[in-house]
């Protein structure tokens, strides 16, 4: 069967199997756009390719995913991904906030700088802030993590939600607090207030 694209889009056809084990034939136009003054949207010079499986930051399965496949037997929505930094542009305030919005969905990230676990008088306390230039987008820097301290095993333990992040600690932990890692990307709406909070993951 051939295929004509008449569109300056990308499209892919590929042969998937239902759950019965038929064949099914999938078309996938991918549209790539630019966005200009004013957030108008044009078709982008470059059309990026179709992604054929998961690409990764890193290590798949250690890393968190910068682009999903797109291959898929039905999408109910839209993909939307945002790849980049947030930068400081050398406010002196703590933090810096950096805000999406598409159509009626609005996603808003609070940004520190690295952060720390600190027992002042045997109290424990978020330290303030490292100034920073640049900090990525990505879920490495949201809450999540694993916690294989224990060594027993069966008290090892993962954040499902986000098993890449940081400041993740077990029920049983036997990880030291002091000096540990804080979450650089928070909900501004749920910020972490104790070594046991576990928020939503933000990235």
């Amino acid at each position: 069967m051939e295929m004509v694209n008449q569109t300056s889009f990308v499209a892919e056809r590929i042969v998937l199997q239902d759950k019965s084990g038929r064949d099914i034939l999938v078309v996938i136009v991918k549209c790539t756009y630019s966005i200009e003054g004013k957030g108008h949207l044009v078709p982008a010079e470059v059309q990026v390719p179709i992604q054929m499986a998961d690409d990764f930051y890193g290590e798949p399965g250690e890393s968190s995913v910068r682009y999903e496949s797109d291959l898929a037997l039905k999408k109910v929505g839209t993909d939307i991904v945002l790849l980049g930094h947030a930068y400081s542009q050398g406010s002196k305030s703590p933090h810096v906030d950096v805000s999406l919005k598409v159509g009626a969905l609005q996603s808003t990230v609070r940004v520190f700088g690295d952060r720390r676990w600190d027992k002042v008088l045997g109290i424990t306390r978020i330290s303030s802030p490292e100034p920073f230039e640049r900090i990525p987008l990505v879920y490495e820097r949201a809450y999540g993590g694993k916690d294989l301290s224990s060594p027993d095993s069966k008290h090892h333990e993962h954040e499902a939600r986000n098993p890449v992040g940081r400041g993740f600690r077990a029920k049983k932990s036997k990880q030291e607090i002091e000096g540990m890692l804080i979450p650089n990307l928070e909900d501004p709406a749920h910020l972490i207030r104790d070594i046991d909070h576990r928020p939503e993951p933000v990235g």
